[in-house]
């Protein structure tokens, strides 16, 4: 697979991204005749689907659909449980679904043969457009792993439809990041020699136009591409520093829980075996050595161990459920395997191997003779120090975790208290689908504004400090300078009001008419001083130059907080 990472505000550097420009970069590597085989795009388009449920109604459904090349059927060795999946990818009028979709969809999974109507939007345009399209159910495939290569998906389509063709079509650019692009390497291929070749292709396109200068700084190129092999992008992918960082700290805590509970275990069974010292004195008085004793010590730690663990696995069974509705991830791997089994019995041999070592220690210096005389023995200086360590270090280890706890309730409190610039305070926010139209989001604002519930509603392109995606563009003010804004989204009217921004110059009009004829922007007081505005009022009805001539010049309308 390839990913591909993009210079950001003063020349620093993104993380990693899956999607990669698929389309533009397939097309590269065919035409530059590289080392490859099978190669496949995997682009998302969720479709909003209808369908006869065959008793009079209709069903609803949103598909997660993979729009893809027909080489994916072999790079990931795609079988259909039912029907033809090549044949359904190679039909302009053909679609595979899940059997879950098909559930979802139609109430049933035997859906070969039905069809389907789903709505294409096109947004390369100054408008949005929905194309319709009849789809027939050629091949019904298993549920996909969510954590899989491929991830989620509810549909398979190949890209000979009309629509699809459009859809694929507007998604063509090098500086669009879209989809995923899998490949089968020739033999002696490496993906180093892929990388070099994919980022090769990449430095031959021009910067894009509104790129800004200071994304430059440092030097360097607008992007990067790497040929990733599959199997390491778990660890190694997009997304692994955090993948890994998250794992690595949630070992860290079960090891520390884990040994907090061992030296618990071997404090009090050293205790246990002291008072055992009359018994030890027997058995070594008949024979009993080194290894019988080990041996002795090592069975009660594992059965100890042994317990604890099946407790511990039948426990972990019992919650899963509660856990993955608590975190919103479903669990594929099933818990009670034989991987899990095997794997837990091996930590239950290894905790009571380290349990046992201490405890034989502490009878091997019992004196027979005197035990059975009645003369106690104690564990040692040495074995009483290491004690002593073991109970310091147990007090320690939960000292740290109550630290860390009361250092994360304490930076959750203080994020809670924060000025944001804006009050977040009985807000509710609700997702729409990236494709819904302006005119949908209106009617359903009008619903929404109805409710008794609801004392103000409004729409925007993403939530007030949401940050999920960050658009930049290089403009001049009256310094001439050129400056990096981030730009936010449209938003509807009432939106400021709605989050408790203050205007400190200028005003919106009701519905926004005006401020869209003139291509208006709002700016806060930190981008009206970099920008050279000696206060906010002064930059009221002020225009803008953008780097990029071909976008029209915006007007300063309201300044906030």
């Amino acid at each position: 697979t390839f990913e591909w990472r993009v210079r950001g505000p003063g020349g620093s550097t993104s993380e990693w991204f899956a999607d990669v420009p698929a389309s533009a970069l397939r097309a590269g590597l065919r035409e530059s005749q590289a080392p490859v085989g099978p190669m496949s795009r995997a682009l998302n388009a969720p479709l909003p689907a209808r369908a006869d449920d065959g008793h009079g109604g209709q069903r609803h459904a949103r598909l997660w659909t993979l729009l893809a090349d027909p080489d994916l059927r072999e790079l990931f060795a795609l079988r259909a449980v039912a029907g033809d999946l090549a044949a359904a990818m190679a039909s302009p009028e053909g679609v595979a679904l899940t059997e879950a979709a098909a559930l979802k969809l139609f109430g049933t999974t035997q859906a070969l043969g039905r069809q389907l109507t789903a709505a294409v939007s096109l947004y390369g345009e100054a408008e949005p457009r929905r194309l319709e399209v009849t789809l027939t159910v050629m091949a019904i495939l298993p549920s996909p792993n969510p954590h899989g290569t491929l991830g989620s998906y509810d549909a398979l389509a190949g890209i000979n439809a009309p629509a699809a063709k459009e859809f694929v079509a507007q998604e063509t650019s090098w500086t669009f990041s879209a989809g995923h692009l899998y490949a089968r390497l020739q033999p002696g291929a490496t993906a180093a020699l892929l990388t070099q070749q994919a980022q090769h292709l990449l430095d031959q396109q021009p910067l894009p136009p509104d790129l800004p200068a200071d994304f430059l700084k440092g030097g360097g190129k607008f992007a990067y591409l790497r040929a990733l092999p599959v199997a390491d992008i778990a660890l190694h992918g997009a997304g692994s520093p955090l993948r890994r960082l998250q794992l690595g700290s949630l070992a860290l805590a079960a090891a520390g829980v884990l040994g907090l509970a061992v030296i618990n275990f071997v404090n009090l069974w050293g205790v246990r075996t002291l008072r055992r010292q009359r018994e030890i004195g027997l058995r070594k008085s008949l024979g009993a050595g080194a290894a019988q004793l080990a041996a002795q010590f090592f069975i009660e730690a594992l059965a100890v161990a042994g317990l604890a663990g099946a407790l511990g696995l039948l426990l972990a069974w019992w919650s899963e459920p509660v856990a993955a509705a608590l975190l919103q991830q479903s669990f594929t791997a099933p818990l009670l395997s034989a991987a899990s089994l095997g794997l837990t019995a091996l930590l239950c041999v290894a905790i009571a191997t380290a349990s046992a070592l201490p405890l034989t220690l502490i009878a091997l210096r019992v004196r027979p003779a005197a035990s059975l005389a009645g003369r106690s023995h104690s564990e040692g200086t040495a074995s009483r120090w290491l004690r002593r360590t073991m109970t310091a270090l147990q007090f320690g280890t939960a000292a740290v975790f109550s630290a860390l706890s009361l250092t994360v309730l304490w930076q959750v409190a203080h994020a809670g208290r924060i000025d944001r610039g804006f009050d977040v305070r009985g807000r509710v926010a609700v997702s729409l689908p990236w494709q819904a139209q302006a005119a949908q989001t209106r009617a359903l604002l009008t619903r929404i504004q109805a409710w008794p519930e609801v004392t103000a509603a409004a729409a925007s392109d993403d939530v007030p400090g949401r940050d999920f995606a960050r658009w930049f563009s290089e403009y001049r003010g009256p310094n001439g300078q050129p400056l990096n804004l981030r730009r936010g989204g449209d938003f509807t009217p009432g939106l400021l009001q709605l989050y408790g921004m203050r205007l400190r110059a200028g005003q919106l009009s009701v519905d926004h008419a005006a401020e869209v004829a003139q291509h208006g922007v709002v700016l806060d007081v930190r981008a009206t001083r970099a920008l050279g505005f000696g206060s906010p009022s002064a930059a009221i009805g002020q225009r803008l130059s953008p780097s990029n001539p071909d976008r029209p010049a915006p007007t300063v309308v309201a300044v906030i907080d």
